[in-house]
């Protein structure tokens, strides 16, 4: 056999077997399918909705012009419920999910407490946070935690004897917790998050007496996204 009859011998055998080593090459694994599903059922951006209930730290302690404790109004423990929605976008490479998510909710988390000394209240009306997330992927299952900047549109009240004086603020604030997410569809997931926000301090004054209210809260929620 001559060498250019070798040549055209060896490029024959060698395309009727590329075919083949090219779909054995291209062939996904069983582990690379599993990544590839998981991240195409976490990747991307989502919309859902939210509702929960609230409990509070929401503590306030009287004190005079000196800063002198006087006596207790009791605490605030405000509490109710909340409902609203949340848009977010994840990425996930393995199974390391990051992600950033918004969400905002109308609220009815309230308290009142009084004594001889006077009397208090706060209403939280609506809240939202910030958040980054960052989780574990296992199949349909996300584990993870969150944080971030908070706010809340919190009014409160003080009065003592025939003086009263109530303010309306938005709070800032910061907030952390994590959640449980599971994947229904390929498109749906459900999820179960607690959260707790805490908000900067406020201080009501009359005369010589104040109180400072602390509206700190803890969330537990229920949720549903739809991605995109």
């Amino acid at each position: 056999m001559s060498k250019k009859q070798a040549v055209f011998a060896a490029l024959a055998i060698l395309s009727c077997g590329s075919p083949a080593f090219a779909a054995d090459l291209w062939q996904p694994s069983v582990k690379d399918e599993g990544i590839y599903e998981q991240r195409s059922r976490w990747d991307g951006f989502y919309l859902g909705l939210n509702g929960g209930y609230a409990f509070a730290d929401t503590n306030n302690a009287p004190f005079n012009d000196a800063g002198t404790p006087v006596a207790s109004l009791g605490d605030l423990g405000a509490e109710g419920g909340f409902g609203g929605g949340q848009i977010g976008y994840n990425y996930v490479t393995g199974r390391l999910l990051l992600g950033v998510e918004a969400d905002v909710q109308a609220a009815d988390i309230g308290d009142s407490t009084g004594s001889a000394f006077g009397d208090a209240s706060t209403q939280i009306d609506a809240f939202g946070t910030v958040r980054g997330r960052i989780g574990f992927v296992s199949d349909r299952t996300l584990i993870y935690a969150t944080g971030g900047y908070a706010w809340a549109d919190v009014d409160s009240r003080f009065s003592t004897g025939a003086f009263s004086i109530s303010e309306s603020d938005v709070l800032d604030g910061y907030v952390v917790g994590g959640g449980l997410e599971y994947a229904l569809t390929d498109n749906w997931s459900a999820k179960l998050e607690y959260q707790y926000v805490d908000l900067e301090d406020r201080r009501l004054s009359i005369g010589d007496a104040s109180t400072k209210i602390d509206p700190d809260f803890h969330t537990v929620r229920a949720g549903l996204n739809y991605r995109f």
